[in-house]
């Protein structure tokens, strides 16, 4: 949030306000739609322009793409996720590395899961060491321009699915056209999100099992990984100036359940999945982004419980009233509840 620097947003009467840095001359309300629209401004405006920061990085970057082989359970795959999150927590803030988790070939609930690595290092090459840690020979990755974050392609490195792919061919990431996702036509998502510190032996044993137990191939649990930087904060202030408060995160780990049968029992099983690999991470989760919230679809009161974890207990209370201020009907109700 620290990168957006101003914005342009239009509230439920038709105001058109500017925000940020190209209005030095703000009034009181809108320096607090400046705070909230941090975080919130599906709640509280359209947001009809919006000014970022540019960041400087190399001409070319170098990231990768493994497909480990189908651990044969999940408690194997949650040895080697472990394993993969020591090498993550301890890296530069330069080099990252994603992680999807999904049922292993063939699904049913056989129990096997399949892991992928998606490092990236924007600050020019893998360092080899991270790399052999991680399992990536040379073959695995890849320079480009740009690297296409974040939706990465599961399917297997080769026809047998043992990872053993010919080259960077099969083994670039972002090589996936016709990869199923949320944007593919005819396919349902549902979505739910945790910022998680640190998984520890215990979320990995939930990501693992949560994996085994997807109710379609396409289904994935995406770990996004950030630290460093989020850590740090960066340029723009103090993070109290914004209504999106997290910076104690390693991971956003994003719960995508898909599938293309739409009959009620499918989806109810494809909602009731992800629901429950929600709460069984209950335990590390450090908060929720707003912006995955869907109140129309979350069970019981969850989606108040989300906007709380999303904001904290003193962020969701000023928002609320500033949400009465700028929109006293409700006009914006898709967004979180505020």
């Amino acid at each position: 949030m620290q990168s957006v620097v101003a914005m342009r947003v239009v509230t439920a009467d038709g105001t058109v306000r500017t925000l940020g840095s190209t209005n030095a001359d703000m009034d009181e309300l809108e320096r607090e739609m400046w705070w909230g629209c941090r975080g919130a401004a599906a709640a509280l405006a359209v947001v009809t322009a919006v000014t970022l920061r540019a960041y400087q990085i190399p001409k070319t970057v170098e990231h990768g793409r493994l497909i480990h082989p189908p651990s044969p359970n999940a408690a194997a795959a949650a040895d080697r996720l472990t394993a993969i999150e020591a090498i993550a927590r301890g890296l530069p803030e330069g080099i990252q590395v994603d992680v999807c988790a999904t049922r292993g070939a063939g699904g049913g609930g056989g129990g096997g899961v399949t892991l992928g690595v998606f490092p990236c290092a924007v600050d020019g090459d893998l360092p080899a060491d991270v790399a052999r840690k991680l399992g990536l020979e040379t073959k695995h990755l890849t320079k480009s321009r740009y690297c296409d974050v974040p939706y990465h392609s599961m399917l297997p490195d080769d026809g047998d699915g043992d990872g053993d792919g010919d080259g960077d061919e099969n083994s670039a990431p972002g090589d996936g056209d016709g990869v199923p996702s949320q944007a593919t036509p005819g396919m349902f998502s549902y979505v739910r999100q945790w910022f998680v510190d640190e998984l520890g032996a215990d979320g990995a044993a939930a990501v693992a099992a949560a994996a085994a137990a997807a109710p379609t191939d396409d289904s994935l649990i995406m770990m996004q990984h950030a630290g460093g930087a989020v850590r740090r904060g960066g340029p723009g202030g103090d993070d109290e100036t914004m209504a999106f408060p997290h910076r104690e995160w390693e991971w956003s780990v994003v719960i995508i359940a898909l599938w293309t049968d739409p009959g009620a029992d499918s989806r109810s099983a494809a909602e009731s999945w992800a629901d429950d690999a929600f709460d069984s991470l209950r335990g590390v989760g450090v908060g929720c982004y707003a912006v995955d919230i869907d109140r129309f679809r979350r069970p019981g009161n969850a989606a108040e419980t989300e906007t709380a974890l999303a904001f904290g207990e003193e962020n969701a209370a000023r928002l609320r009233e500033l949400k009465r201020r700028v929109d006293p009907s409700n006009l914006f109700a898709a967004a979180a509840p505020l």
